[in-house]
């Protein structure tokens, strides 16, 4: 031990000392990646940033934090899987001194930005479940994504497969963001779809209920509405066969009745389920019913007049109601079949409404047709109700008559066997006597059972008697004479009357008589029969010469 003060205190020798410093590595900042999802997580490593005061050559080496490692100032590693990595460069400058060497880390965090899918664009009816699916987004191995929907009309819902149901049609963006929780700048990711929300339209529509065959009926669909203001086109099927395409307002002709279900298809043209609505109504198409009248052309009045309509018909088959106008004033009639008495002739026009009381304007159909009624004319026969054989006797109508006016026919029939004769005033006479029919037939030709009127009157003619008051007599004076006129006759046999005139101012009756002359001469004695017809012809007149002489005197002489 040497000790100090002393010359040999001190000694020295000499050695060349090289001081290192160390290097400071410096292993780049640190690393937060957010890749996509097809991206490598290569990451490229810099630790040219470090340094070394000396100007030693250094040597890099890299842990990358995973098990694996590579040297060099500048290396690229690809991770295997998302994380947080701690990345450490180590640095030698080959000195082989406890200072040669530096380290330093780099904290890599390392993901990939999920991918939202949305999933196709939605269509839906308004009121129905939209179907959301964002299941088919994509994360990283391991990752639990969340899942949020905002549906675009203010809600939102968290789950991968949701139904949602909008309220309003409309057209929405539907945005789902997924998470992955990782808390980088790119855990989130975004997807839209659009969701066209289709409201139903209205289909509204009228028309007339009941119209009639050929006639322009009307429907019109103006009321129709979409509530989403959608350009609507418009179907209707008549329910006969026809169908048209057209607008809110159209019109058809129906060649048959019966009873139709009109429908109208409104389409929004979204081809949605709910893009079209339907709307019907029935119509009844009336075929218009055929009345067919029957009844006699002519008729008499007081008679009852049967008129019949049976032989109507309606193609529909509708029950027919029938009513009746005689034409007189009279109160109208209902039924098939009906009859009425006129009170008074001419001609009237009868007139039968068919109903098929469908209310529509062709629910009634007419059919007239004239009768005739006719008044019996009344007959007067004007003639002599007794007469003469071989008399022209006058005949005639005077104060004949027709009710209706109508021009009047005569035939006369005289009951002798005669031909009858026509005219309003005809002679005939009669070659026998005895009592004749006249019979006057007035006709007014109209040919009903009340056109003839018949009258008919008695008349008697007459043959004048034949007097036969006998022959000449001679009479004596004073004496009773008598007279035989029996030998009269008459030809019709009627009783005769006998009045006898004797000439000298008497007179007797019968058939056989007697008298006495006062006072001799020639008388002249006449006969006349009366049949006591009181016509013309009553009486025959006969005479003879009656010579009333007086007895002789016998005057005896006495001698």
């Amino acid at each position: 031990m040497t000790m100090p003060g002393t010359t040999c205190s001190t000694d020295s020798t000499g050695k060349l000392i090289t001081i290192n410093t160390n290097p400071v590595a410096n292993a780049g900042q640190d690393i937060n990646f957010c890749l996509q999802h097809n991206q490598d997580y290569s990451v490229s490593f810099d630790g040219s940033g470090s340094t070394d005061v000396d100007g030693d050559s250094l040597a890099y080496n890299w842990d990358f934090g995973d098990g694996t490692g590579a040297s060099g100032v500048n290396v690229t590693h690809v991770y295997p899987r998302r994380g947080e990595y701690v990345a450490t460069l180590s640095i030698n400058d080959g000195f082989g001194a406890a200072c040669s060497s530096d380290a330093d880390t780099v904290n890599v965090k390392l993901n990939k930005s999920p991918v939202a899918v949305a999933g196709d664009n939605i269509t839906v009816c308004q009121g129905n479940e939209a179907l959301f699916d964002g299941s088919g987004s994509i994360g990283e191995e391991g990752e639990n994504l969340t899942y949020t929907w905002d549906f675009g009309d203010g809600t939102t819902e968290v789950g991968a497969k949701l139904a949602h149901i909008y309220q309003t049609g409309g057209t929405y963006k539907a945005i789902l963001t997924v998470n992955d929780l990782e808390n980088t700048e790119c855990s989130i990711s975004s997807d839209s779809i659009i969701v066209a929300v289709n409201s139903k339209p209205a289909a509204i529509f009228g028309g007339a209920s009941i119209a009639c065959t050929g006639e322009e009926v009307s429907f019109d669909a103006s009321g129709t509405n979409d509530p989403d203001g959608d350009d609507l086109t418009y179907s209707w099927d008549f329910g006969d066969g026809s169908k048209a395409e057209g607008g809110t307002s159209v019109t058809h002709k129906y060649s048959a009745g019966g009873v139709y279900s009109v429908r109208m298809t409104v389409d929004d043209n979204k081809g949605t389920a709910c893009s079209k609505d339907l709307a019907s109504m029935n119509v009844s198409i009336n075929t218009p019913p055929s009345a067919v009248l029957n009844g006699a052309n002519v008729a008499c009045t007081g008679n009852a007049v049967s008129f019949d309509a049976t032989g109507s018909n309606d193609a529909d088959g509708d029950s027919l109601t029938y009513t009746w106008d005689f034409g007189d004033g009279s109160d109208l009639q209902t039924g098939a079949s009906v009859s009425h008495a006129y009170s008074s002739g001419g001609i009237y026009l009868v007139s039968l409404t068919a109903n098929d009381n469908k209310g529509t304007a062709c629910s009634i159909d007419k059919a007239s047709m004239n009768v005739s009624i006719n008044t019996s004319p009344s007959a007067i026969l004007n003639g002599a109700k007794i007469a003469c054989t071989g008399d022209e006797i006058k005949f005639d109508t005077a104060g004949s008559n027709d009710p209706d006016g109508d021009d009047l026919s005569y035939v006369w029939a005289f009951g002798d066997g005669t031909d009858p004769q026509s005219g309003s005033s005809v002679t005939h006479a009669y070659s026998k006597g005895g009592v004749y029919a006249v019979k006057l037939i007035t006709n007014d030709d109209k040919g009903t059972e009340c056109s003839r009127d018949i009258q008919a009157m008695n008349v008697r003619i007459n043959t004048p008697p034949v007097a036969d008051a006998g022959p000449n007599h001679v009479c004596c004076l004073d004496a009773v004479s008598d007279f035989d006129g029996s030998k009269s006759y008459d030809a019709d046999g009627d009783n005769l009357s006998y009045l006898w005139n004797f000439g000298d101012g008497n007179t007797g009756d019968g058939a056989k008589v007697t008298h006495v002359y006062s006072k001799p001469g020639t008388y002249t004695v006449s006969l006349t029969v009366n049949d006591n017809s009181g016509t013309e012809c009553d009486s025959a007149y006969d005479s003879f010469t009656a010579v009333v002489n007086a007895k002789p005197t016998s005057i005896i002489k006495v001698r």
